[in-house]
């Protein structure tokens, strides 16, 4: 008899058991064989070896075992401690066990091997027991025919025994393991006859709690579902193996099934697992549950002489298949997709499948493999006192884990004393999780190596056995046993896992402590995560299980913000910075990562990953400038080693004293920097600058210049490439910059300050070099200093600087641009008075022979408006870079070389150039966007667009203030819209009349000009009215045109006078000035006021209220034009007479002539007497004549109140109304105008 007791006390089981180097068949054949499936080419002989380091049976862990002597406790070794679950280290693999788990299949003697394991669990024994397996009749040796191994425990005090068989049935047993039970023959056999064609496949011991090998149940099963019993006998003291069937019901039935099950698989498919149900009695009979692939078998046995008596078998397949859709949140799937992997019973009576689910199977099986979803399905009868009673899903429990490795379907479960712990065991990884109802809590621990160090073992006390019903673990625990690091121990917290899942009185909850303490668990597990990863004697991590309590943003900063500040618990305080630096960008690395193992990226806030991302570019920052500066101490060919050291030193200085930071005694400045301040990374280099500007010395400020330069560009070009290479790993965007160093508001200046300072280090340097090679080289006396490219020198100083100068503008502009894209307006204006300089910065890298590069940055930066500039003042090869880049830049580079040509006024190149021919297209949209229709109308033309040619002619007509110019535009105008009319189409269409008439309605005004010019020029130039001087000219024409207006309106012939200049030199005037000069002079022609009205209904410029007052004004000096007295004089006259007088009348002949051409309603251009009275105010004047003072203002208003007075007189004495109805009733518009 034996006890079980702590695993951490007794290890002998564990210590002397067995476990094969290979994985193992048997009960392990359904668990995960990478070994072999890594090895598949290899070839397996007759003969092999089987390695039984420190535990398993057929990759189960047997339960620890009580030695009569106690051992002495062992220490393990702490590998991860949360508050829910911990992973310990207990033993090594002995090396020849460690070798042949590293080898390929370890297949190549006839012995088993076993380590001895007694008092020192932790350290690598190197005592091996070796033991020959039975044959397997010649044959070669495949995965499907390696031998089935358990161990077999035995009364208390004695050593477990080992049993194993062939899959032909062949078994050995030993009772004990040890030295002396490796001698040949040692063993007791037995043979098991199985039916043609079938083989073993499946070997499970189970023990029962206090029970001998006598009483201990081990079941074998074959791949026809056949189950056998075998028994470990001792009639006289000594053991022997003996086997009975298994049989299925009896009767015609049950004969056929028991033929069935002898001959052939069944239709519920092959044996999965077996566990040991309820103890019944006290004859150590119990319940045994045999899980098939889609149904459950239930049986009782009844001590070792009874046969095992057959309850049911009920299809469980089709109820879990429903349960894992619905929580899997599938409506439609294949049942095949659904496979029972595992059972156990739990101490509460229920049972626990082991589930797996794939949603698709359509699949890759790589990819099935990452998208299998695993449960553990509770099953319960309603009544647990029938013994036939069926089974029920009474809960589904999802088993949600993130996990970086591909788990496979290879899974055990594993639930120490019946529960409520639970563990799923997997090659590369542990679920571990609980069955209590109303308790949510999973989560994973991985192997670190899942190649080379996989779970081979595994067992714990009481899994699939006889537990006790009334009690409940505070603490559940299992033993691994991997390919590499040997026995581990993973413990669950179930007392805590409870306490924290138990329901709260609101009154008694503190919700900030409960927070707090949640907090206070995620941060340490986190912690643990990342300061133990790369720590190679911590074979396991874990991950963030999907529900974690907790606020994951303000947990992750804070940790982030302790490595970056050097305030964590676990950060190394070597004095060696270059390590710790080292390590504290490794733990922000590892930060991150652990995030994305964790699938939790999706759960920190954007502000979050970015601040994030900034910490670490700091970090990754640091560590390149530690390194330059610690290289500074070390002694170099050219003296100048304590250059680097002095200037940043001397800034590093300086910044402390701004903050008033009062040192300990013989304090490293510069070291505390770069362990507690590298949050303030940016500002440090204003403070280099300061230094350098505070130096007199011309030579001693060059030379600082050139070391300034390098560790500035040294940081930026490592913030430049921590971003190129993590900016994804972060999901940052571009525009989330301004929080990062680089977007300090000083550097800026510091950048272009330095490189200023850079060009005249190098002009410098160039003169002090030239002065030394004057005396050598006199064909360089008198060379021009400014042009120190040209001077041949080989001081790589010079080119060196040159070099540093054309990595400053890179860095400028690349910060300037981070700062054009960012939300802040200041900082954005900022930015753009350095946008402004990038061409002077581009083309002084072009003088220090540079060109190259200022050609590349002005590409990578897209600054085609500088680009197109070095083109021009290259002056070589100018078309075949045009060429070049217009094929690479298209539009963007064609466009800006289309404005330089604009700038420059060339814009006959601009339309002629090669390029136009082949982009013509590009050429024609520029010029329409930037509404260049003074040159685009030629483009147009070069395209064959007549139509837009015209269309842009018409509209430059319009702004064309010479009256010869803007005839010229509106004959080709005209030329070009009858070019764009096909030959098909009709001139007579409304489309194309309407447009002729609008060019030729350009033409009248044209026309109207042509005649007032040709009338003043006839004046100014008769015998009698020479005169030289413009004023006097001016002066004759307004005598001779406006006589009448200048004797009696003499501010109305002022105005006549201010527009008589325009006319002369052929310039339009405004639409106003052109009516008064036409509506004012003595001698109208016919169509004069026709003409007014329509040049002042078809301005479109001219405002409403000033359009209605130069109506009222043609229409007021049309009326007071005619003589009225004598027309209504009708003595002798017929009405055909009297009609015939009305229609020579300015009124009728205006009314006829534009109601016949314009398009709008009459009463919207014709004013009645009535109507037609000047009413503008003195405001409205000014407006219009701001040139006019006060005084002339009034003269004005005088002189329309006199056309006032003249309107009024013809409506009261010649009854002017009744006739300009009667010459509207002659025009058929009295109509139209009562509408």
């Amino acid at each position: 008899m034996f006890t079980v007791k702590n695993a951490k006390e007794q290890l002998l089981s564990q210590g002397e058991s067995a476990t094969l180097a290979t994985p193992l068949q048997g009960e392990s054949s359904t668990l995960p064989t990478p070994l072999l499936d890594e090895r598949e080419d290899l070839e397996f002989t007759p003969t092999w070896t089987i390695e039984l380091p420190q535990t398993t049976t057929s990759n189960l862990i047997q339960p620890p075992v009580k030695m009569e002597t106690e051992l002495e406790k062992p220490t393990p070794a702490l590998y991860l401690k949360f508050e829910k679950h911990e992973v310990e280290h207990f033993g090594s693999l002995p090396t020849e066990v460690e070798e042949l788990m590293r080898s390929a299949a370890g297949l190549s003697s006839e012995h088993i091997s076993l380590q001895k394991y007694m008092t020192q669990p932790l350290k690598r024994p190197d005592t091996v027991y070796k033991f020959q397996m039975p044959s397997c009749d010649g044959e070669p040796i495949d995965s499907d025919k390696l031998p089935l191994v358990c161990l077999i425990p035995s009364a208390e005090g004695s050593k477990p025994g080992l049993l194993a068989c062939t899959p032909k049935g062949e078994f050995r047993y030993w009772e004990d393991i040890s030295y002396a039970m490796t001698e040949a023959e040692r063993y007791k056999g037995l043979k098991v006859y199985l039916q043609e064609g079938d083989q073993g496949i499946y070997l499970a011991c189970h023990e029962t709690k206090g029970s001998s090998r006598e009483n201990c149940v081990i079941i074998f099963g074959t791949e026809h579902v056949a189950l056998y019993r075998i028994q470990v006998c001792q009639p006289d003291g000594k053991p022997t193996l003996i086997s009975s069937s298994i049989s299925r019901p009896a009767g015609f039935i049950g004969q056929l099934s028991s033929y069935i099950w002898q001959s052939g698989k069944l239709d519920d498919g092959g044996i999965v697992s077996t566990t040991l149900g309820a103890k019944l009695g006290k004859n150590y009979s119990s319940e045994l549950f045999v899980l098939l692939e889609k149904s459950l078998e239930k049986w009782i046995l009844q001590g070792t002489r009874v046969a095992p008596k057959y309850k049911f078998c009920q299809d469980i397949h089709n109820i879990i298949a429903q349960e894992v859709y619905i929580s899997d949140g599938v409506f439609e799937s294949n049942p095949l997709d659904v496979q029972l992997l595992d059972i156990e019973f739990a101490k509460n009576g229920e049972l626990v499948i082991l589930v797996s689910h794939l949603p698709n199977s359509q699949q890759s099986e790589s990819d099935q493999n990452k998208d299998l979803t695993y449960f553990l399905v509770v099953l319960n009868t309603i009544d647990q006192e029938s013994s036939s009673g069926q089974y029920n899903v009474t809960r589904c429990i999802p088993l949600k884990v993130h996990s970086n490795v591909s788990l496979g379907p290879n899974a055990k479960l594993v639930m120490p004393n019946g529960g409520p712990g639970a563990f799923v065991v997997f090659p590369q990884a542990i679920i571990v999780t609980t069955i209590l109802k109303d308790v949510n809590y999973t989560n994973i621990i991985t192997m670190c190596d899942p190649i080379n160090d996989i779970i081979v073992g595994f067992g714990a006390e009481g899994s699939k056995s006889w537990h006790p019903r009334d009690t409940t673990d505070d603490i559940s625990e299992m033993l691994i046993l991997t390919t590499k690091t040997g026995v581990m121990s993973c413990r669950l917290n179930i007392s805590e896992i409870i306490e924290e899942n138990a329901p709260l009185q609101s009154e008694q909850m503190d919700i900030e402590d409960s927070q707090a303490k949640r907090n206070r668990e995620l941060k340490f597990t986190i912690e643990q995560a990342i300061f133990r990863k790369d720590d190679t004697n911590v074979p396991v991590f874990c991950t963030l299980p999907p529900d974690f309590k907790g606020d994951i943003n303000k947990v992750v900063l804070e940790i982030s913000d302790e490595i970056l500040d050097s305030r964590s618990q676990y950060l190394d305080e070597s004095i060696d910075l270059k390590s710790q630096l080292q390590e504290r960008n490794n733990k922000m690395a590892s930060l991150i990562q652990f995030i994305h193992n964790s699938k939790a990226v999706d759960k920190l806030h954007p502000s979050t990953r970015q601040r994030l991302f900034w910490n670490a570019e700091k970090m990754a920052c640091v560590k390149k400038l530690w390194n330059h500066h610690n290289a500074s101490y070390l002694p170099t060919q050219d003296g100048a080693e304590g250059l680097c050291r002095k200037l940043l030193n001397s800034a590093i200085h300086e910044y402390f004293q701004d903050r008033n930071f009062q040192p300990s005694p013989n304090e490293d400045l510069a070291r505390f920097f770069y362990r507690f301040r590298v949050r303030d990374l940016g500002t440090i280099f204003t403070y280099i600058q300061r230094v350098i500007e505070n130096y007199m010395d011309i030579d001693d400020r060059n030379l600082l210049v050139f070391e300034a330069n390098t560790i500035i560009l040294l940081a930026f070009e490592a913030a430049f490439d921590f971003r190129r290479m993590n900016k994804e790993l972060y999901a940052t965007t571009s525009n989330e910059s301004k929080d990062s160093w680089t977007f300090q508001p000083e550097l800026l200046k510091v950048l272009h300050q330095q490189f200023e300072d850079t060009d005249e280090a190098i002009r410098s340097f160039a003169v002090q070099h030239s002065s030394q090679t004057a005396n050598d080289s006199l064909q360089y006396i008198g060379q021009d200093v400014n042009d120190y490219n040209k001077i041949p020198t080989k001081n790589t100083r010079i080119e060196t600087l040159k070099d540093q100068m054309v990595n400053l503008a890179d860095v400028l502009l690349g910060v300037t641009t981070e700062r054009l894209i960012c939300d802040d307006v200041r900082t954005r204006s900022n930015a753009q008075s350095y946008r402004e300089k990038w061409s002077n910065i581009l083309k002084k890298l072009v003088s220090i022979g540079r060109g190259d590069r200022a050609f590349a940055l002005s590409e990578s930066y897209e600054d085609y408006k500088t680009l197109v500039d070095l083109i021009m003042e290259s002056g070589e090869n100018i078309d075949d870079y045009i060429k070049i880049f217009m094929e690479k830049y298209q539009e963007k580079f064609a466009f800006k070389l289309y404005e330089w040509y604009l700038d420059e006024e060339r814009y006959a190149d601009l339309l002629s150039h090669p390029h136009v021919s082949e982009h013509k297209e590009w050429l024609r949209v520029f010029l329409n966007e930037r509404n260049l229709g003074g040159i685009s109308w030629m483009h147009d033309i070069y395209m064959d667009n007549y139509n837009d040619a015209s269309i842009k002619l018409r509209l430059l007509t319009q702004n064309e203030k010479r009256v010869r110019k803007r005839k010229t535009f509106l004959s080709i105008s005209k030329l070009t819209f009858l070019a764009s009319l096909s030959d098909e189409m009709d001139t007579q269409n409304e489309d194309v009349q309407c447009n002729l008439e609008v060019i030729e309605n350009g033409f009248e005004l044209i026309d109207a000009y042509s005649v007032l010019q040709d009338q003043f020029v006839e004046i100014i130039t008769s015998e009698d009215q020479t005169a030289v001087d413009e004023h006097k000219q001016v002066n004759v024409i307004v005598d001779n045109a406006a006589k009448n207006v200048k004797q009696y309106r003499p501010m109305h012939a002022k105005v006549f006078a201010q527009c008589v200049p325009y006319i002369l030199h052929g310039e339009m005037l405004p639409t106003e000035g052109l009516i008064e000069v036409l509506t004012l002079k003595d001698k109208k022609e016919k169509d004069d006021f026709p003409f007014t009205l329509q040049f002042a209904l078809s301005d479109d410029k001219l405002p409403d209220d000033r359009r209605r007052a130069i109506l009222q004004t043609i229409w007021r000096r049309i009326y007071i034009t005619d003589r009225w007295d004598c027309i209504s004089n009708t003595n002798d006259m017929s009405d055909e007479d009297v009609n015939e007088q009305i229609k020579g009348t300015a009124v009728y002949h205006t009314l006829d002539i534009v109601s016949q051409t314009a398009d709008i309603p009459l009463i919207q251009w014709f004013c009645p007497p009535a109507e037609a009275f000047f009413a503008s105010t003195e405001e409205q004047l000014n407006r219009r004549f701001p040139e006019f003072n006060e005084e002339e203002l009034v003269g004005l208003i005088e002189d329309y109140k006199k056309e006032n007075t003249a309107l009024e007189k013809v409506i009261q004495e010649y009854n002017l109304v009744m006739h300009v109805d009667h010459a509207l009733k002659l025009l058929d518009l009295k109509s139209a105008l009562d509408l």
